[in-house]
């Protein structure tokens, strides 16, 4: 199963869904599970709304919101703009995290009216 999200993160990733499940320690819970999970973001992706955080850093950046302390994690925080919103800065504040205030970082973005 292919969703919106997923292949335009692996269309900028270079990666497939199926390399981010081998590659992932979740437990694998079926294709029901999976298509539950990334719905509501494929539908708001059809409707033209973006990440900012990949809008503004394409898949250059490998940012963490969550992660062990050997490094390993996932981008679980976003911030997503409706239409007619454009991101003008987004970025993790990582010491949140690091500094055990939460086990997630936190996320911030400056955004503006599109022209």
């Amino acid at each position: 199963m292919e969703h919106v999200y997923a292949r335009a993160c692996a269309r900028c990733c270079s990666r497939s869904p199926t390399a981010w499940s081998a590659a992932s320690p979740r437990p694998r819970n079926g294709e029901r599970h999976d298509r539950a999970e990334l719905l509501p973001i494929d539908e708001l992706v059809r409707r033209g709304w973006r990440d900012a955080f990949r809008a503004l850093h394409g898949c250059s950046r490998r940012d963490r919101s969550w992660a062990l302390p050997t490094g390993f994690g996932y981008r679980l925080e976003h911030i997503l703009l409706s239409p007619g919103l454009e991101p003008l800065q987004c970025e993790y504040a990582h010491d949140w995290r690091t500094g055990r205030l939460s086990d997630h970082g936190a996320m911030w973005a400056r955004i503006a009216l599109a022209a």
